[in-house]
């Protein structure tokens, strides 16, 4: 049943990385595991801690750091093409 679940789980990813692109994939990945942790907190109830708040507001925050970090550095490398 593992093997079968499975094979249908990667054929689906790697349908989308061919017709949508990697990144949409990572993208669909990502709020897949946000989706299961909001359905955890509904169907098991915790009690609630600003600390689940915080590590995702940094997790976050890491996230677009490295991703504006990325894109200002393909920026300066592309100006100094130009010049």
């Amino acid at each position: 049943v593992y093997t079968a679940i499975s094979y249908v789980a990667i054929s689906s990813f790697m349908a989308i990385v061919k017709k949508y692109g990697g990144v949409t994939a990572v993208l669909l990945g990502t709020a897949r595991k946000a989706m299961s942790l909001i359905l955890s907190f509904l169907f098991f109830p915790k009690v609630f801690s600003w600390f689940y708040v915080l590590g995702a507001t940094l997790v976050l925050g890491g996230l677009l750091v490295a991703s504006l970090t990325k894109h200002y550095d393909k920026q300066r490398q592309t100006q100094k093409q130009v010049e």
